[in-house]
């Protein structure tokens, strides 16, 4: 019994060890652990329950330096996404037009340098209509409010394992 509880744990911090301390099927991207949903669009909600069902919830950016990284990390492992669809992230403005919270309930930082523009005005700027935060491709991936009944591709996030 002692063989193999020490073989099903060495298997197991060896898998994590490799991605960082992250469980799969999330990728560490400095100390944040994110998984990008490519197989299957989905709405916002939808999004987030497929997130919610691995452990997480959709992304939250508080920081210019998240927010960079992310993209950066996008990027660089090409996980481009097809078309015109963005990428949901966590914040969303629901219940209470114009002030955007993160589905941890934090406040969104508003302007730049993590929100976009459409022709030159300021996102967000879908009024009643979007209420879902997204990273635009069409805007180098800053965010937007997007129609959340509308397809896009979830960024779920979960806590790191602890050290072990």
């Amino acid at each position: 019994m002692r063989v193999i509880f020490r073989s099903i744990f060495y298997i197991f911090f060896l898998e994590v060890s490799v991605q960082g301390l992250c469980p799969e099927p999330f990728e560490s991207v400095q100390n944040k652990c994110y998984y990008f949903e490519l197989e299957v669009s989905r709405t916002w909600d939808n999004c987030r329950a497929r997130c919610q069902s691995l452990g997480g919830d959709l992304a939250i950016l508080n920081t210019c330096e998240e927010f960079s990284l992310l993209v950066k990390h996008i990027h660089i492992s090409q996980l481009e996404i097809p078309d015109a669809f963005s990428f949901f992230v966590g914040g969303t403005d629901r219940g209470d037009e114009g002030v955007w919270y993160w589905v941890d309930g934090s406040p969104v930082k508003m302007g730049i340098p993590l929100w976009g523009q459409t022709d030159n005005v300021a996102e967000p700027s879908g009024g009643t209509e979007q209420n879902c935060a997204t990273l635009n491709k069409a805007n180098r991936y800053y965010l937007h409010d997007g129609e959340c009944d509308k397809n896009g591709y979830a960024i779920c996030q979960i806590d790191p394992l602890p050290d072990l």
